[in-house]
């Protein structure tokens, strides 16, 4: 197969990952570099959790990290994963009222998620966590341990160790409205009645439809693919070859093309389209250019289920 495996965007289930990293990380020895997250996470949690009640907030716990979230709005967009570009605005403040940073005065800033590199000081891990939690369009307030703020540092007026909160405006997924009206013009011109997966907005065609034994994370699943280009070029394809195998939520291929996958069930015969913030991005990779949408034909020829 051509090289899926080199365009690895790790993050399907991120927000479970932090929380393998907090465990991680306490379970290290002794460092004085690394920050020891057990020492303040419990404590912290509980300062978020009596605020919250003091305040009247009816905000729920994400179980993976133990933030708390508040929905103040609801969008009509979609979900997104890492690696991703998104235009968000924000407000950090600390539980006793010290706010940090406040950009909603101005321009939203983007951000490639996971790319701590493109995030502007004030910004840490309980952003990510949060758009990780949110729909394009939503309005959300994320209550933090210290873990996922600042640690053990000084930031401007924040001390270390301290719990904080940030209410962040999803504004926009880069490129992902431009690419879904070229990948829809295309099904429209092949005369496919196409499902949309309501979170990632994924295009699904099914051909043929196989059994009813859906596919889900962690399953291994065994199947044929032809990869083409909107204009129908041809980059690849596993007929001639044995078909592909992997596990279903590994990152072990492009995430569109999971995405696409997990919309099927056994032994169907489908097409699935791939964004391209979801396939290569702004990396051409072979023949296959830069900021390009990807079609796969899919033939489905065996799930074996996680037990």
């Amino acid at each position: 197969m051509w090289s899926m495996k080199q365009s690895v965007v790790k993050g399907m289930a991120l927000t479970a990952g932090l929380g393998i990293l907090l465990f991680f990380q306490a379970c290290l020895p002794g460092d004085d570099d690394f920050y020891d997250a057990n020492k303040y996470f419990e404590a912290d949690v509980e300062t978020i959790k009596t605020y919250l009640e003091t305040n009247g907030i009816d905000a729920e716990v994400d179980s993976a990290t133990g933030a708390y979230f508040l929905t103040h709005s609801t969008g009509q967009g979609y979900k997104t994963l890492n690696g991703v570009e998104v235009d968000i605005q924000y407000r950090g403040f600390t539980l006793d009222g010290v706010e940090f940073v406040n950009n909603f005065s101005g321009f939203p800033v983007t951000i490639k998620l996971g790319d701590e590199n493109t995030y502007p000081a004030a910004l840490k891990d309980a952003v990510l966590i949060a758009v990780f939690l949110m729909h394009e369009g939503d309005s959300s307030t994320i209550y933090s341990p210290s873990f996922y703020g600042f640690q053990d540092e000084t930031y401007g007026s924040v001390p270390p160790n301290t719990p904080i909160a940030y209410t962040i405006k999803f504004v926009d997924i880069k490129k992902l409205d431009e690419d879904y009206v070229k990948i829809d013009q295309y099904i429209t011109s092949k005369g496919f009645s196409a499902v949309i997966d309501p979170e990632f907005g994924t295009r699904t065609v099914v051909h043929v439809p196989g059994n009813t034994i859906e596919i889900d994370n962690n399953d291994y699943v065994t199947l044929n693919y032809t990869g083409k280009l909107l204009d129908d070029q041809q980059f690849d394809t596993s007929y001639g070859r044995n078909p592909l195998g992997f596990t279903v939520g590994r990152g072990e291929l492009i995430p569109g093309f999971e995405l696409g996958v997990r919309e099927l069930n056994n032994l169907d015969s489908a097409t699935i389209f791939v964004p391209s913030i979801y396939g290569y991005g702004a990396k051409a990779n072979g023949t296959i250019p830069a900021n390009s949408a990807l079609v796969f034909a899919i033939k489905i020829v065996s799930v074996q289920k996680y037990l």
